[in-house]
């Protein structure tokens, strides 16, 4: 097994009955404020739940200013309120493992955007697809199935493209409302399935082999470095499953997706060009925030499971080495006003700010990223005039009709 660095097993684990101890000094009991994280690695629950204070409840009740004062986030941090992202090709068993880690460690798991968050719209979630025989194909959908399938004309396999720019977006809303959102509002550490940090990946394997023009990876670039570089925080890890293209073909064809088996574009190529863009230059970018484990699945297919947890359990997460100063400088150089600023952004109450950080001009020098003109239009009048987007659940038509008849 190729590691970042080797750590012998130290075999069989024992049950732990100690509480996970806190990250940071907790004002609240000490009268003393505290920026300054100790020394702590991921510490196993061995699948029970940890103690921690009651959450808030982030999903059902909007985060406001007068919670500040009573409700902190460094008094709910302990060794686990970590951000762990599990990355890698298609078929390499990423969720299988996310899953298992945050079991292990009582984490929140989050699966990956699906491509289909792109089209849903209104408090009724309504499908965009559905509308696709109504529009002209410049405002049609071109989703993931579609795309790998080549099922249409090359004008609307085009529109691939700006559904790899807009699911990028999805990825930001993803990482705010239910990784970030979470871990302050809870404590809990977070388990992702990729994410918008690793999606620039696909964009420049799409480039490499013809599907994305060098105008639209530019608009792409552009988006992910105004987004990713200057607002976010960074995971603290990075588990990368590095596997040969033999063996994601392998796993492909034994999950079975029809869309995938049959696929005319995951070629060699094609999946080679994404394990070339993970260690070019997702990797390289990446390094220097954030810790990265990489598992070489070519020599065992099959991770031991007992061995991932002891390399979780031997990394420091919280003090950066001499060679990478800023690695963890999201997490451990804040005051409490810095956790409750994000914690405050990933509000959804708050969703303006996120929106507004989107809000540099179009890439018209895309034209395949942007509907425009009469296709617009017709997009305008025959999909966001439909009643079931256009207006909120309670405020629905025939809602609105039998409050009427109760006047």
């Amino acid at each position: 097994m190729a590691l970042l660095f080797v750590r012998p097993v130290l075999g069989l684990r024992t049950q732990v009955t100690t509480n996970l101890r806190p990250a940071l000094c907790r004002a609240a009991d000490t009268g003393v404020e505290s920026n300054k994280n100790f020394a702590a690695s991921l510490t196993s629950m061995y699948g029970q739940k940890a103690e921690r204070r009651k959450p808030f409840p982030y999903k059902k009740k909007d985060y406001r200013l007068w919670h500040i004062p009573f409700d902190r986030v460094d008094s709910r941090l302990d060794d686990n309120s970590k951000i762990i992202v599990i990355d890698g090709n298609l078929a390499t068993g990423k969720s299988e493992l996310g899953k298992k880690i945050a079991k292990e460690f009582d984490m929140h798991y989050v699966p990956d955007v699906p491509d289909s968050s792109v089209y849903i719209k209104g408090d009724l979630k309504v499908d965009t697809r559905e509308f696709d025989d109504q529009l002209p194909v410049k405002a049609k959908s071109c989703d993931f199935e579609r795309f790998y399938l080549q099922n249409g004309s090359k004008q609307l396999l085009n529109n691939f493209a700006r559904t790899q720019y807009l699911l990028f977006r999805e990825k930001v809303y993803n990482y705010a409302y239910n990784v970030i959102s979470h871990l302050l509002n809870t404590g809990q550490g977070v388990v992702m399935n990729r994410g918008m940090w690793s999606d620039l990946v696909f964009a420049y394997a799409l480039r490499k082999n013809g599907y994305m023009s060098p105008n639209a990876v530019k608009a792409y670039q552009f988006q992910y470095d105004m987004l990713t570089i200057q607002e976010w925080w960074h995971p603290h890890l990075i588990v990368y499953l590095d596997a040969p293209v033999d063996l994601v073909k392998k796993n492909i064809k034994k999950r079975n997706i029809p869309w995938e088996v049959n696929s005319p574009v995951l070629t060699d190529d094609f999946l080679e060009s994404i394990n070339e863009m993970y260690k070019t230059k997702y990797l390289p970018l990446m390094r220097p925030w954030t810790e990265i484990l990489t598992y070489d699945l070519a020599e065992t297919p099959t991770l031991d499971f007992e061995i991932v947890v002891e390399d979780l359990e031997s990394l420091d997460l919280d003090k950066a080495p001499l060679e990478y100063e800023k690695r963890f400088k999201d997490w451990t150089n804040v005051h409490n006003r810095d956790y409750n600023n994000m914690r405050s952004t990933c509000a959804r109450i708050n969703a303006n700010k996120i929106e507004h950080m989107f809000g540099f001009q179009k890439p018209y020098e895309a034209p395949e990223l942007v509907v425009d003109g009469d296709d617009m239009l017709a997009y305008r009048n025959i999909v966001l005039e439909d009643p079931r987007i256009k207006y909120s659940g309670k405020h629905q038509p025939e809602n609105m009709g039998r409050l009427f008849s109760l006047l």
